[in-house]
């Protein structure tokens, strides 16, 4: 038997590529591996760059390769090779045709070519970023608490820059450092317990930013995250477990969200804690006993439950911004009197404050009923009275093809005008933003909470009278001046910016005292608003060429700079402060 001759032999087939260039890769099509570049790369001239990860694109421009990615409309629909020049291509400037190109100029393939060649890049994770740059700190951005001293530091923070803001200071201290001892005890690791933590950390990381080493803006809003991540877990393992710590848990929840610019959460638990609030009733007093004369629930714990609904009553008034499909608490089913001041809850001393419509409890006896219940109410009381204003405000400028004309004696606007500095003036000597007032509170650390209720007076006015500038706010059913209401359009106007820049100055006082002064959430969109307004009004509503107008520019402008100054302090304390700080110097150019 004669062996077959090579010519005669089978040709072998041949094997296939396992990996290819890059680029085939990235397109997913079969490569020749040629070592001076394959076949594919060279027939549809595009550059060859290599196999592996360390393979490197070239940019020489004589070796780059010119291909076009995208074909335009016409070369596409007749199937013409197109020389992708911008704006039009050469056979569209032949035939005179008008030349398009879609949206995308680049397909997905030289994207994933970019992940295949270059390293990965680390994610944009803040704790991990600066893990390596402070060691010392390192258990700020670990995923379990930390030892009983740093936790007792970190509720230390709590206590002292949130618990006074906005409407979070439903947890009563010692009761609650009672619990923290028991817990820490028993290694149980409560939501609660992790979300405080986390919120006392942003502070503690501030403080020691300040004091010894200079940490970055993104380390100090992202220490603790982790043990929020842990308490929303946590809490949404046990939602239909409707607990007030599980409910005090969210709140705080909410404020961290909005901190670290997760709006998308925060909007979602502004729902949870609303519904939680109604399952557990809070918005009825606990009993008529509002003394606490007879056994039963502790002064503290009642106190704190119509806290925690007041709490969430602002929460929901603040996130639905007048839009009554948003909202789901209404005033009318709160059944309970406002907080008392902090001293009295501090040291469990009972007493009667007023209703939020100005009155008393209907089922008081006359002999308990004090003469002068405002004297029991502190910031917190008087910060919900505004809310409640408002949101009438608020869902006033959502209806103004409902509304009367604001010129009218009788009309909606002049009613909530009067509304506003009738609160305003019934401001006690204590609360009033004075030296006096705020070096008391500075020294038990209520500045931060007295600058939020004089803010949100002067940004209520500002959503007011935006009447008058429709433009800037973009109203949906903005009102028509009638020439002869120009004198009043021209005073709201006025009104309006002198406002934003009684704004400016209550914040820049702020800031003078310290970054933590200006850590409400709310604070950032209210500078810059009130930035935005001051910038509009002296280059559209005013003439540029009177020297009065002249005169307001050159006095103004410290104001937009001290705004600035603020919304850099923030950075730390609010993810949303240095993308409004951005737009805001972008905004100033103009000046």
């Amino acid at each position: 038997m004669e062996c077959n001759s090579p010519q005669q032999q089978p040709q072998r087939r041949k094997k296939r590529s396992r990996s290819g260039c890059n680029t085939c890769r990235a397109r997913k099509v079969k490569c020749d591996e040629r070592s001076d570049g394959c076949g594919n790369c060279e027939r549809l001239q595009l550059e060859c760059s290599g196999y592996g990860r360390s393979a490197t694109r070239h940019s020489d421009a004589h070796t780059r390769a010119r291909r076009t990615y995208r074909s335009c409309s016409n070369c596409r629909l007749g199937r013409a090779k197109c020389s992708g020049e911008r704006p039009a291509c050469s056979r569209c400037q032949e035939k005179r045709l008008q030349c398009q190109y879609g949206e995308n100029v680049e397909p997905v393939w030289p994207r994933r070519l970019t992940s295949t060649v270059d390293p990965p890049e680390r994610p944009s994770s803040a704790p991990r970023e600066n893990e390596a740059e402070t060691p010392s700190l390192a258990w700020l951005t670990s995923f379990d608490l930390p030892e009983k001293a740093r936790v007792a530091v970190l509720v230390d923070n709590y206590f002292a820059h949130v618990h006074p803001i906005r409407c979070f200071a439903f947890l009563h201290r010692p009761s609650f450092l009672r619990r923290v001892d028991e817990e820490l005890a028993s290694d149980v690791r409560t939501a609660l317990l992790h979300v405080v933590c986390a919120l006392g950390a942003q502070f503690y990381a501030l403080e020691c930013s300040a004091i010894s080493q200079k940490l970055s803006p993104k380390f100090i809003l992202w220490a603790g995250s982790r043990w929020a991540e842990n308490a929303y877990s946590m809490v949404l393992k046990e939602l239909d477990k409707i607990s007030i710590d599980n409910l005090m848990a969210s709140q705080l929840l909410y404020d961290h969200a909005l901190r670290v610019g997760n709006f998308a959460q925060a909007f979602m638990l502004g729902g949870i804690t609303a519904r939680m609030a109604q399952a557990l009733q809070i918005n009825l007093e606990f009993s008529t006993d509002v003394l606490c004369l007879e056994p039963g629930l502790s002064v503290s714990a009642r106190e704190a439950r119509r806290r925690l609904m007041w709490s969430c009553f602002v929460t929901d008034a603040l996130l639905g911004s007048g839009v009554d499909q948003l909202m789901l608490i209404e005033e009318r089913d709160i059944k309970i009197q406002l907080p008392c001041n902090e001293r009295r809850f501090l040291q469990e001393a009972p007493c009667v404050t007023r209703t939020l419509d100005g009155t008393v409890l209907g089922f008081l006896r006359p002999e308990i009923t004090p003469v002068d219940p405002d004297e029991n109410m502190g910031i917190m009381a008087y910060f919900i009275q505004h809310i409640r204003i408002r949101k009438q405000v608020l869902r006033y400028i959502k209806h103004l093809d409902k509304a009367m004309s604001p010129w009218l004696p009788n009309s909606e606007f002049v009613i909530l005008d009067k509304a506003c500095w009738d609160w305003y003036n019934s401001l006690p000597e204590n609360l009033q933003f004075t030296s006096s007032a705020i070096y008391t509170r500075k020294a038990s650390s209520q500045l931060g909470a007295l600058v939020l209720m004089h803010c949100a007076h002067h940004q209520t006015l500002c959503d007011l009278y935006r009447l008058g500038a429709p433009a800037l706010f973009k109203l949906r059913s903005a009102i028509e001046f009638p020439p002869e209401q120009s004198e009043y359009l021209e005073k709201m106007r006025s009104d309006l910016y002198k406002a934003a820049k009684s704004l400016a100055a209550i914040i820049a006082e702020a800031e003078r005292h310290g970054p933590h002064n200006l850590s409400d959430t709310w604070l950032p969109t209210v500078t810059y608003d009130s930035s935005r307004i001051m910038l509009y009004y002296l280059t559209q509503l005013i003439d540029p060429r009177e020297q009065n107008s002249k005169d307001l520019v050159v006095q103004t402008i410290p104001y937009l700079q001290s705004n600035i100054r603020a919304l850099r302090a923030m950075e730390s304390l609010n993810a949303v402060s240095g993308r409004l700080d951005r737009r805001l110097k972008y905004l100033t150019v103009e000046i």
